[in-house]
């Protein structure tokens, strides 16, 4: 079976298994307000740690958290830099 996969100048998408996909070149920032952002296919969306909120999802939210701390991101900025 021929590897499907989506590219451009942006963004690369490769099908991994049947329910599966690999994104590369995805842009991730943290805001001064303390959500994450980022961007897919020049697509921007954020998460915080809120339950509450419309954007809220703890899980994913610690998840990029952690990376981006390991990483020594742990200021935020006004917009994406």
């Amino acid at each position: 079976m021929e590897i499907k996969k989506i590219e451009s100048d942006r963004f690369k998408a490769v099908y991994v298994g049947e329910k599966t996909m690999e994104i590369q070149q995805m842009r991730v920032w943290r805001s001064k307000d303390g959500s994450i952002h980022f961007k897919i296919n020049g697509k921007p969306t954020s998460v915080n740690n809120n339950p509450e909120s419309k954007r809220g999802n703890p899980n994913l939210w610690n998840a990029l958290d952690a990376v981006l701390n390991e990483l020594g991101i742990t200021q935020g900025v006004e917009e994406e830099e």
